[in-house]
């Protein structure tokens, strides 16, 4: 390398590239170049292998298959561990690019350009790069040389001098950072520009070991993951690697400074190839990352403003394609790019024209009303042509011909604007297109129902005006009189005394209304105002006036008539009030009400609907109301309603309803057909009645009659067991005395018929007594006679009386008492409730010994009765307190099931509670009542009266009385 001529290698397959490389050097640079051209990639290497000097640098073209870039690589460094100059590789294609240049760069190369981006400026510097990041290698190859040679001792050391000297000069010229390890891990060699990357003052506070660097410097990929000092750069390089274009990010531990830097190493090795040095070379790349950052920061909001771009591309297809209005868009040039639908629909299949003058084709007549009404419009008269000069077209009214109906015409109103860049510069225009032909037919109808009505102006009842707008007169019709209360003259001829009589409130809007139309050349006027009586009042008129122009175009006559609104104001009202009784009155009814079209389509509920189901309108309008609908019945009741609705016959059904709550609830639902004057079916209206309480009352009445039934069977029984008995009995003393039998009357045989008589007739009593005690509970007037009572007396008492059918029942009894007990209960009660608890233990106890226990505790005493007989189940034990209950069947033991429902009443009645315990069948059971010694029998009246008040729907309160005061349930 000498002056500024540079030696370089073309090695490329292809003459047509060779040829245009050595066109852009030519004339890239004021460098003068040597170029040397090798068509192969052996022949390039044998070239770089001949001895000679080596040029400056290589290009090295990768045309595949017949030139390779990494084979010859390969080639290159089969010889020696470093390629004698620098390469730079030109990959043909992008797709191979960045693969390519990743694998090159690797293999040795210095630079890679790819070939989308090649010109003279590329080519010129990426050679200028290469030579200049590869000058290190280049003479630390010397310096290497130099500290290994075998010469005399002077002239190794005057080489070696001449060489460090020579690469001091070099890598200090370098921009990127430079510094050479040797074996021992030391720093011998490094630039300034080493020193100022990796953040310090010069290069002689780097010269250090490797452990000095690993102390103060932390290497990490890109990701953060931290890189260990053994797979540092310069710690492959010792180890013999080459590594290029590594990227890595560094912290200086003291400072806390971060950058990226981009390593690139290769061993030094002496003519023997043993490695003597490692060399790095560094380039700060930190703005070169934030570039990059950014770049993709950009590209993504690049790709952000794309796809909104599209979505908003896509939003105009659709309103495009939804519009009614005919839409046509062209460029800037005239040419049409789009039409949508509607357009096709009025024009036809249209052609494309590709500019303005193009739109002859187009069909179209000026219809207006100006001059130039009824003559063709020319291409640049069309809307799209003056848009594309920059004007704004409100609406064009013409004729057009489509292109599928020759003859037949559309009366259109056409409206423009140009599309303008941000500099405002016209990209296009955009023309939007109504046909108006149903309008303007209409228009030129009531022209014509104008004229009829100036002749009819006197017969008609309305009030008519006719205002002469070139002399300001105003004329009108006799009908003043009956809706003014005044005549014509009264009123005067001129605008300002009808302006006079418009209510203040709407004289502004009405007057500039008038005069809008006038001047703006519109045919008509219509507005509604409150106008001034001759009394004093203002009544509402819907005025309508037909402006009569010139045929230039001048308003020279508006004619007018005013309808009376005041009728029609209050039927209107009428109908309000009217809709707004109803609803008042469909809102407060107890049912849920309803109306539906013919169809079944519900378009209406009452607010009870929507307070009962907790949901809005929206959710039950049509069918909607089957989601409130049980699954169960909803199939059968949509069956049945379809079918009524095509037969149109009264629709009646029951079913379930869900509440806002959740729960179910019968409804009785009914619907009646409303029919025109024809007998059409035009709506229906449906109510939903709660009928659930009915069906409880109905399920309780049934229960009821069954527990009557249960009831009159169980007292049949029993009533007619102890009479057979005692009729048995009867019947055998009278045979034995018919027949002078004298045993009949031995004292013995007559006391034991007496004796079994009393036992019937007292069992009798007791069914008697059960069953006017369920009368008196039913009826609330169970007696309840509170006095001073022993309780252990009491119980002594109950247990003597039966202590012979105890026996008889081979049921033996112990009682645990204290000495005694003093309380103030209803005696005969709680006898009755005694005697039930060791009457069912004779029955059920299976004639084992039953223990009853007294004891008392903080004013309360506990009488317990408990026996070892059949026991009670766990699902009975609450069940058995119940009337007509027993914890076995009817048939297993007499009764009629009253005893412990009698027993529960009484106790509760003196504030008490009663339960059962039992561990199961065979396992006997307890019987327990815990009573107040002294209840306050007047806080349990006041009891049994709020709980009566609250509870009305109850069939039966228990009354108690006291010293003769009967309390009822009211």
């Amino acid at each position: 390398m000498s002056g500024l001529t540079w030696k370089l290698l073309i090695i490329a397959d292809h003459a047509g590239l060779r040829s245009e490389l050595r066109r852009m050097l030519e004339h890239g640079s004021e460098r003068r170049y040597e170029l040397v051209e090798a068509e192969t990639g052996a022949a390039g290497v044998r070239c770089l292998n001949a001895g000679d000097a080596a040029p400056d640098c290589v290009l090295l073209a990768h045309e595949p298959p017949s030139l390779d870039a990494l084979e010859v690589l390969a080639a290159l460094r089969a010889a020696r561990p470093v390629p004698p100059c620098p390469v730079v590789i030109l990959p043909v294609t992008v797709v191979d690019g960045r693969e390519l240049e990743r694998a090159a760069l690797r293999a040795g190369a210095m630079e890679c350009v790819e070939r989308s981006s090649l010109n003279a400026q590329a080519l010129t510097r990426a050679v200028e790069n290469a030579i200049d990041r590869f000058a290190p290698w280049r003479t630390m190859r010397g310096f290497a040389r130099g500290t290994d040679s075998q010469s005399t001792a002077q002239a190794a050391v005057e080489h070696t001098e001449s060489s460090r000297a020579q690469l001091e000069a070099v890598i200090n010229a370098m921009a990127d950072g430079v510094v050479v390890f040797d074996m021992a891990r030391n720093v011998v060699l490094l630039n300034e520009a080493e020193a100022r990357i990796s953040g310090f003052a010069n290069a002689a506070e780097m010269k250090r070991d490797l452990a000095f660097f690993a102390e103060f410097y932390e290497l990490s990929f890109d990701d953060g993951r931290p890189l260990p000092v053994e797979e540092w750069p310069i710690s492959r390089v010792l180890r013999g690697e080459t590594i290029t274009y590594w990227r890595l990010r560094a912290r200086r531990r003291d400072t806390g400074q971060e950058w990226h830097i981009d390593f690139s190493g290769a061993p030094v090795r002496d003519e023997a190839g043993r490695q003597v040095l490692a060399i790095i070379i560094t380039r700060d790349i930190t703005n070169h990352v934030r570039a990059e950052q950014a770049l993709r920061e950009s590209e993504a909001r690049a790709h952000h403003a794309a796809a909104k771009a599209e979505a908003e591309s896509r939003l105009l297809d659709a309103v495009l394609e939804a519009v009614p209005a005919g839409i046509i868009v062209a460029d800037a040039s005239g040419k049409l790019v789009r039409m949508n639908p509607a357009n096709e629909r009025l024009w036809g299949t249209a052609p494309r024209s590709g500019s303005v003058d193009e739109c002859r084709e187009w069909k179209g007549w000026w219809a207006d009303g100006s001059e130039r009404h009824g003559r063709r419009l020319e291409p640049r008269e069309w809307a799209m042509a003056r848009a594309l000069r920059g004007d704004i077209t409100p609406g064009d009214i013409v004729e057009i011909e489509p292109f599928d109906a020759p003859g037949t015409r559309r009366t259109m109103l056409n409206s423009a604007a140009p599309v303008r860049d941000a500099a405002g510069r016209i990209l296009g225009g955009v023309v939007a297109q109504m046909d108006i032909t149903a309008r303007v037919e209409a228009e030129a109808a009531v022209r014509r129902i104008e004229e009829r009505h100036r002749l009819v102006s006197r017969a008609t009842n309305d009030v008519i005006w006719d205002w002469d707008l070139e002399t300001n007169r105003l004329e009108w019709n006799e009908a003043v009189l009956a809706h003014f209360g005044c005549t014509r003259e009264e009123l005067g001829p001129t605008v300002d005394a009808w302006y006079s009589r418009i209510h203040p409130e709407d004289r502004d809007r009405v007057v500039a209304g008038i005069h809008a139309a006038i001047d703006g050349g519109q045919e008509g006027w219509t507005d509604e105002y409150r106008f001034r009586r001759s009394d004093g009042s203002y009544a509402a008129f819907l005025d309508r006036g037909y402006i009569g122009r010139d045929a230039s175009g001048r308003a020279v006559r508006m004619i007018g008539w005013m309808l009376d609104l005041t009728e029609r104001r209050r039927a209107e009202a009428a109908l309000r009030e009217s809709k707004e009784r109803f609803e008042a009155l469909a809102d407060n009814i107890s049912q849920l009400a309803w109306m539906a079209d013919e169809t079944g389509w519900i378009f209406w509920y009452n607010q009870r609907w929507f307070d009962y189901t907790g949901t809005t309108f929206d959710e039950m309008k049509g069918w909607g109301w089957q989601k409130v609908h049980h699954p169960d019945h909803l199939q059968r009741v949509v069956e049945r309603f379809t079918r009524h609705l095509a037969t149109g016959e009264v629709w009646e059904d029951t079913f379930p309803l869900r509440s806002k709550t959740g729960e179910y609830r019968w409804f009785l639902s009914r619907a009646r057909p409303i029919r025109d004057d024809t007998g059409q079916v035009r709506r229906w209206f449906g109510t939903n009645t709660d009928i659930t309480a009915q069906l409880e009352a109905e399920a309780k009445l049934k229960e009821a009659l069954r527990a009557r039934d249960e009831f009159l069977s169980i007292a049949s029984h029993e009533l007619k067991t102890p009479l057979t008995s005692l009729k048995l009995q009867l019947q055998m003393m009278q045979r034995r005395t018919e027949r002078g039998d004298q045993r009949a009357y031995e004292p013995e045989r007559v006391g034991k018929l007496v004796e079994q008589s009393n036992r019937q007739l007292a069992r009798l009593a007791r069914l008697v007594d059960d069953m006017l005690d369920i009368a008196r509970i039913q009826t609330g007037r169970l007696v309840i006679e509170p006095r001073r009572v022993d309780a252990v007396e009491l119980t002594r008492e109950v247990l003597e009386r039966l202590s012979p059918h105890l026996a008889e029942a081979g049921t033996p009894a112990t009682l645990e008492v204290p000495e005694r007990l003093e309380a103030e209960w209803d005696r005969f009660r709680i006898e009755q409730v005694v005697t039930n608890l060791l009457t069912n233990a004779m029955r059920y106890g299976d004639h084992k010994p039953v223990d009853v226990k007294l004891r008392s505790q903080d004013g309360r005493i506990l009488l317990s009765v408990r026996d070892q007989g059949l026991g009670i189940a766990k699902e009975s034990q609450e069940r058995i307190f119940n009337r007509f209950e027993r914890a076995i069947s009817a048939s297993d033991v007499s009764g009629l099931g009253l005893g412990l429902f009698i027993s529960r009443q009484i106790v509760e009645a003196h504030g008490g509670r009663i339960w059962v315990e039992s561990e199961g069948p065979g396992r006997g059971a307890t019987f327990f009542v815990e009573l107040l010694a002294f209840p306050d029998f007047n806080r349990l009246k006041q009891a049994e009266l709020q709980t009566a008040a609250f509870e009305p729907h109850q069939a039966w309160r228990l009354g108690l009385q006291r010293r003769g005061t009967t309390l009822v349930n009211q």
